[in-house]
């Protein structure tokens, strides 16, 4: 369609603060108990395979903050297949709190 002609999905001249936004929502029944859930996702190994750029974590370790919290340090690397073979990583130094 050209620009203008459909009212239906096009937004011209709509002030970007009043378009809507744009959301999805996933749900997933899990055959597991609540703390093996909550285990497996704040484990930083669990990462590699959630995102399809997340190919590695290294680097892993923990400490606490202030309040006691724990605190966990690694370094997450993205991936990205540029031509063929050539590819770049990229090293994302995290840390998660809580």
């Amino acid at each position: 369609m050209a620009a203008g002609r459909g009212r239906a999905w096009q937004y011209v001249g709509v002030p970007e603060a009043r378009k809507p936004p744009v959301a999805f929502e996933t749900t997933c029944v899990v055959a597991a108990l609540p703390d093996e859930v909550y285990h497996h996702l704040t484990d930083p190994n669990s990462y590699v395979g959630l995102s399809p750029l997340i190919v590695a974590v290294r680097d892993v370790r923990t400490s606490h903050d202030a309040q006691g919290h724990v605190v966990a340090h690694y370094v997450a690397v993205e991936r990205f297949r540029l031509a063929g073979p050539v590819r770049w990583d990229n090293p994302i130094r995290v840390v998660r709190e809580g």
